[in-house]
């Protein structure tokens, strides 16, 4: 037999092992191909995916609380509130499109007045109004922040700062999309999601890395407000959080529930400046102020 001939027999693969070669290069064709559809997708939109991947975006996201303001501002039209635009001029059209957007949603649920002041980087809150405002805190690693002022898990007053540090530096999508947002969390929304690199869901209260898809309120917002102050709103669930009775007196020995309100504004504008114990800045931060009063915070990360 030809020696030449055997050599080259030994040298050949079985055809076993060509073809699962074939299969993982296929197989790894086609990962890639689904991981970059998936990533195109995101950065539009999570409305371009297929139906049968429709499931991968929470329908329902809201898995936070969902506070509600307190009874005197809501009657059987809705929620009737202030929201105070005490910004700088060059956020004024960024604060007017996000009033209208959330003014104007279906069910309509918000009637949303608006006044105008000052600029106030200090952003001291007023009971009743959502409190808007802009400066440069520094690199605090947030572009945005709001704070509410709670007592029985309703809401009495709202401020909502934008961090001129990052948002100077960022496109006008970022802006308007960090209005919407922290004007969201001042109705009592909280997030839908918390991670920027997924599929945006369409709406404002979604972490997005592409601020574009996410500039307005999105469907699942207004429904879930209607869910809060609509003509069909869920039941009140009495609060298991301390705080109780409505006359709360204060360690002063305060129980005019006008003055303790001035207190609990002031220790509000200090609770909101805080970070966490452990100094770290957090997305989400609750403090107790004392008199049945505490501060829920949220913040847009840089």
């Amino acid at each position: 037999m030809d020696e030449d001939h055997i050599v080259g027999n030994k040298s050949e693969k079985p055809s076993c092992c060509r073809n699962k070669k074939k299969i993982c290069i296929i197989t790894v064709v086609v990962l890639v191909a689904v991981g970059v559809f998936l990533w195109v997708a995101g950065i539009f939109n999570s409305k371009y995916l297929p139906e049968s991947m429709k499931g991968l975006v929470d329908e329902d996201p809201f898995d936070g609380v969902v506070y509600r303001w307190q009874n005197g501002y809501v009657s059987s039209s809705g929620l009737s509130i202030t929201i105070v635009d005490a910004l700088e001029e060059k956020y004024h059209k960024f604060f007017e499109l996000a009033v209208n957007d959330w003014n104007t949603g279906s069910p309509d649920v918000l009637n949303l007045r608006t006044s105008s002041t000052f600029p106030d980087p200090e952003c001291r809150s007023q009971a009743g109004a959502i409190r808007v405002c802009n400066g440069d805190y520094g690199d605090t690693q947030w572009k945005g922040q709001n704070s509410v002022l709670l007592r029985d898990d309703k809401i009495y007053a709202s401020v909502a700062v934008m961090n001129d540090f990052y948002l100077d530096r960022s496109n006008d999508a970022t802006r308007e999309y960090i209005m919407c947002h922290e004007l969201g969390h001042g109705l009592g929304l909280p997030h839908t999601d918390e991670w920027f690199w997924n599929f945006d869901q369409g709406n404002c209260m979604d972490y997005t890395s592409r601020p574009h898809n996410n500039r307005k309120p999105g469907q699942v917002s207004f429904d879930r407000l209607a869910r809060k102050y609509g003509p069909n709103a869920e039941p009140e669930i009495p609060s298991a959080v301390s705080g109780g009775s409505s006359t709360v007196t204060s360690s002063a020995g305060v129980n005019d529930e006008d003055s303790l309100m001035d207190i609990a504004l002031k220790m509000f504008d200090e609770a909101t400046k805080t970070t966490d114990e452990s100094g770290d800045v957090v997305e989400v931060e609750q403090v107790d102020i004392g008199a049945g009063y505490s501060v829920m915070i949220r913040r847009m990360l840089a």
